[in-house]
């Protein structure tokens, strides 16, 4: 509860900050965001080393905090309250799913003493979705701005949003960490014979992750070909997403609702 109220008021701080104009002061609109990440890394941090059971609202907290974690990382000091009006409330519901799924542990009892380096891996993998969501969001606002900008139109929503120079560059720097973040989540989930005695298969989650990684990474070595051809790479993205929906729904990510994860 502790973590909600904080985004809470942190959205209230957020509401006056625009109103009142401090960003023509010099003060960016990302430093009570940047607050409020950090309080909740500390606090998922210390979680994580006191660690018991793995359980729903930790994966949730943890799914919160990529999130605006990569939000920061890839505008880096930009300002778009665009794109802050479709992080901010979805990381409001995740954290109100959090307080709302069953508290039990998510793991089965052979592996459930392994609980640190699994939310390590889960962590990671976690960072790497909200990566490539936040590709995906950039491509579909290039989209957007696109076609807009083609019919000579300038609505008042254009200027809150980073032009198509800047979400070109947002987007490679968060495809750049979603492919760390992803490889490394992924190579830690190879380890699982050795670091949690469970024999490796390769199941619906497994070919989903393989399958998201591969098509950004394919993004990424073709980043010279694609940089001609920006809104391919948009719609391609967007398929992306739909692999990274289907991952989620596989591994029963919901806000709202979260069984066991099946590691």
């Amino acid at each position: 509860m502790g973590l909600l109220i904080l985004y809470v008021i942190t959205g209230a701080i957020l509401v006056v900050w625009e109103k009142r104009n401090f960003a023509s002061k010099g003060l960016s609109i990302l430093i009570p965001l940047r607050f409020a990440v950090l309080f909740h890394a500390i606090y998922l941090a210390s979680e994580w080393l006191g660690m018991g059971p793995l359980t729903s609202p930790h994966i949730l907290q943890a799914m919160a905090l990529s999130l605006g974690l990569m939000y920061l990382i890839s505008l880096r000091r930009r300002n778009s309250q665009g794109m802050l009006l479709v992080i901010f409330p979805l990381l409001l519901v995740i954290l109100v799913g959090s307080q709302m799924v069953p508290e039990g542990g998510v793991l089965r009892d052979e592996v459930a003493l392994h609980a640190r380096s699994i939310f390590l891996h889960i962590m990671l993998a976690l960072l790497g979705y909200a990566s490539f969501f936040m590709v995906t969001l950039c491509s579909f606002l290039y989209i957007l701005q696109s076609r807009v900008l083609k019919v000579n139109s300038h609505p008042l929503w254009l200027s809150r949003i980073p032009s198509l120079l800047e979400l070109t560059e947002i987007k490679w720097r968060a495809l750049t960490f979603g492919l760390v973040f992803f490889s490394l989540a992924i190579g830690l989930g190879k380890l699982s014979p050795y670091l949690w005695d469970v024999p490796h298969h390769w199941g619906a989650k497994e070919i989903l992750s393989v399958m998201t990684w591969s098509l950004y990474l394919v993004l990424f070595c073709a980043k010279k070909y694609f940089r001609q051809r920006k809104e391919v790479f948009a719609y391609v993205s967007l398929v992306g997403c739909v692999l990274l929906l289907l991952t989620l729904l596989v591994l029963n990510l919901s806000p709202f609702s979260m069984g066991e994860i099946g590691i």
